[in-house]
């Protein structure tokens, strides 16, 4: 018996579209390199991946992974069809009410996206929680 094939959820987006993120990314983070930029958004997509496979649950990024989250949400349209398409409904963005930097969100975050089927690339992970602008980091709730 074989294990179960886990789909990347990059190919939920369109022809083109992980590219066209990356270069975005890229562009608005130019201290970051190409490939630094592209292990970010795949990340955060296999972090929305293990959001959709647990609503409900509270799910934090790293503050890495929040930078690919953040630029998929600025294509809006691209970002609404990729929730349909992993999730069957949208992942909301939202600043996390919880303990700033709580290690034990990261850590169910960190076991949820190995769980749904995928590597966390640890390197991306190495900061505290992603930081939203209120002094919280940024969650992710099913509602």
């Amino acid at each position: 018996m074989t294990a179960p094939t886990t789909i990347h959820p990059a190919a939920l987006l369109p022809d083109g579209a992980l590219d066209i993120l990356t270069g975005r990314l890229h562009k608005d983070h130019p201290d970051l390199d190409l490939d630094l930029c592209a292990r970010i958004q795949r990340q955060s997509l296999e972090f929305l991946a293990a959001c959709a496979s647990n609503p409900g649950t509270s799910l934090t990024p790293s503050v890495m992974v929040d930078l690919g989250w953040h630029n998929l949400i600025l294509h809006t349209e691209m970002y609404a069809a990729f929730c349909d398409a992993v999730a069957g409904r949208f992942i909301h963005h939202y600043p996390y009410d919880g303990g700033q930097n709580d290690p034990s969100v990261l850590d169910r975050t960190k076991n949820l996206i190995t769980a749904a089927g995928y590597t966390i690339d640890e390197p991306l992970w190495a900061l505290n929680a992603a930081d939203c602008g209120n002094d919280a980091p940024c969650g992710s709730h099913a509602r």
